[in-house]
This record gives structure tokens, C-alpha cells and sequence, in this order.
């Protein structure tokens, strides 16, 4: 199936409520439509589980799960970096391995701000998921 996002912020709110367990491509679409990235945010840090009442499908525990799940990306959520060519290829060269592009996106994250080319890169991440 294809789904569309109106913003780079509601793509990856789809992914990162698509990674949850138990949580698939449809609920995940609902949430990441619910508001923006900045109610989402008070919604989560609130644990408001009226917010995410309007998911339909979705009940009480697992919208307690979504809050919980979420909580601990919520530092993450929103914040994008200016990326350089290097990191761009890296990420292009995640993606063409197979791996989703939030897998790709955090084990990029995470890597010494000393790893220059996207080779390094690359590697550095393939270890890191390796690791994890």
C-alpha cells in the first residue's frame, strides 16, 4: 500500500508510529493526521489519552502504549538536522540495502560527528544496527 504525507514532520510520525508494535499502517496514518507536530508533542508530554481517542481501532491500552512508545522518540520527533551531501548518500545507500528509512535515520543519528564520507558513514551504521 501507498501512503501520502502532507509534511516531512507527519512522515515521520507515521514512521515512528508505524515502528510500534501492535500499531499498523493505517492507526499510524490516523495518528500522524491527528494535529501538529507541536500538539502531538502536548498530547504525548500530557499523556492525553483523549487525544488519540479519535484513532478508531485503537483502545485504551494501546493508546497508553502509543504515549509510552512515543514518550522516549519524543526528543527526536521534529528534529531534523540540515543534512550534507554525505549524509543523504548514506541514507540513499541504507534505504537501497533494504532497511526502512527511520531504522536508516536513527543509526545515523548516532554516529561520531568525526565520520566524514558517506563509506564511513554507512558503515558506522550497518555496525551500529548490528549492535543493537
Amino acid at each position: 500500500e501507498l501512503y501520502g504525507m502532507e509534511s516531512p514532520q507527519a512522515l515521520e510520525v507515521f514512521e515512528t508510529a508505524d515502528n510500534i508494535s501492535g500499531i499498523g499502517p493505517k492507526a499510524a496514518l490516523l495518528i500522524a493526521s491527528l494535529g501538529s507536530m507541536e500538539q502531538l508533542k502536548a498530547a504525548i508530554e500530557k499523556g492525553d489519552v483523549a487525544y488519540f481517542a479519535k484513532v478508531h481501532g485503537v483502545g485504551q491500552k494501546k493508546i497508553q502504549k502509543i504515549i509510552l512508545e512515543l514518550t522516549g522518540k519524543l526528543k527526536s520527533l521534529g528534529q531534523r538536522k540540515a543534512k550534507s551531501p554525505e549524509d543523504k548518500e548514506a541514507m540513499d545507500a541504507l534505504l537501497a540495502l533494504g532497511f526502512s528509512s527511520s531504522k536508516a535515520r536513527e543509526a545515523l543519528s548516532h554516529l561520531p560527528a568525526n565520520l566524514s564520507s558517506s563509506e564511513e558513514k554507512v558503515r558506522g551504521a550497518l555496525k551500529a544496527m548490528r549492535a543493537a
